[in-house]
């Protein structure tokens, strides 16, 4: 085998390959990574035929001259080629950020230099249903919302596969924990707070403290076994406090799950919240052993968007039962007039009390 023959193979072989996978990355909507195909498949066949082909070599040897190598088109293959390997990596290390937004525009591109993030560094995928929850919700803004939800939470999953993800949102709770539920199996590898007083956003970070300088998350009253119960209400209180006045509509035993003293912004720290989701987690998993009869549990929230989410990926189909997550109103009648089931063969069903 000559050795035009040979370059005429790995050729033909990388032209195939690039080609596949321009098709995958495009299908996929990770078009910036078949951009990178797409260079790197140019430049290599550029500098493969700048050397001359067969037909080259047969009219060299026909005019008695010898094959020249075209130097421009080697120069501009191989800087094609480094184009797409840098384009390559640097699309592999961008962060890639979810944003939740469902009350007001907020984006981390206008807030980037909070979290000492250059605008070239992450690629912001927003979740926005502002506009439609702002007209009112029923069942059917509700499954509107969620269509737009799992539509886009699909794209960003496939987008960001192999990539650094991170998780920020401002959203009625309910919708995050199912934006939760949708991520299940998938790792956040970064969390963004909002904190409102300051308009900033900061970054949970890991806790390097022997002494944990956050509050202990726990049940505030002893939990009473109750084999009859079929209803309870979970409320956690983590930036306010929830009190039994805001549950009269629920006419079901009450477990509270507190912090002693609840604040905005409490979590602060990475640690927190993978302890903060156990418990949670713990409670809603074991929960039936005190109650035995159990077939609902009213989840009601006063906390931040990052745990919600977080808890929202572990809701189990089969081990637990049905959960329906509120969503608080402090000028209506109710406390919690609606709210979603997050969980097994009602999941995603809108409930208004």
């Amino acid at each position: 085998m000559t050795l035009s023959t040979i370059f005429l193979v790995i050729a033909a072989i990388v032209l195939v390959l690039g080609v596949i996978f321009f098709i995958k990355h495009f299908n996929q909507r990770r078009r910036e990574e078949a951009l990178s195909d797409l260079l790197i498949t140019v430049g290599i066949e550029m500098m493969i035929f700048s050397f001359g082909m067969l037909d080259d070599k047969l009219f060299a040897y026909l005019n008695h001259t010898k094959v020249e190598t075209n130097y421009v088109q080697l120069g501009v293959g191989l800087v094609l080629f480094l184009l797409g390997v840098a384009f390559y990596f640097y699309v592999k290390n961008r962060l890639y950020i979810l944003n939740i937004n469902g009350y007001f525009d907020k984006r981390i591109e206008q807030h980037h230099q909070d979290l000492n993030l250059s605008s070239f560094e992450f690629k912001e995928r927003e979740i926005d249903f502002t506009r439609l929850f702002r007209k009112g919700i029923n069942d059917t803004v509700s499954k509107e919302i969620q269509e737009i939800i799992n539509e886009k939470m699909s794209v960003f999953k496939v987008e960001s596969k192999d990539k650094s993800r991170a998780y920020t949102g401002i959203a009625p709770i309910p919708f995050i924990f199912l934006s939760g539920k949708l991520f299940e199996r998938e790792n956040i590898d970064k969390y963004f707070e909002y904190d409102k007083f300051n308009q900033t956003y900061y970054a949970l970070t890991p806790c390097r403290k022997k002494r944990k300088p956050y509050p202990t998350l726990e049940t505030i009253t002893p939990i009473n076994p109750n084999n009859s119960a079929e209803e309870i209400v979970i409320a956690i209180s983590l930036t306010q406090q929830i009190l039994d006045a805001d549950l009269n509509q629920f006419s079901c035993p009450i477990i509270h799950l507190a912090v002693s003293q609840p604040n905005d912004n409490i979590i602060k720290y990475t640690d927190q919240l993978e302890t903060y989701t156990q418990t949670i987690y713990q409670l809603l998993i074991n929960i039936t052993n005190d109650f035995s009869s159990l077939k609902k549990v009213h989840l009601v929230y006063s906390g931040q968007s990052c745990l919600a989410f977080e808890v929202g990926k572990l809701m189990n189909d089969q081990q637990m039962v049905e959960i329906t997550s509120y969503h608080y109103m402090q000028q209506n009648n109710l406390s919690y007039p609606w709210g979603i089931v997050l969980n097994g063969n009602r999941k995603g069903t809108y409930i208004e009390i």
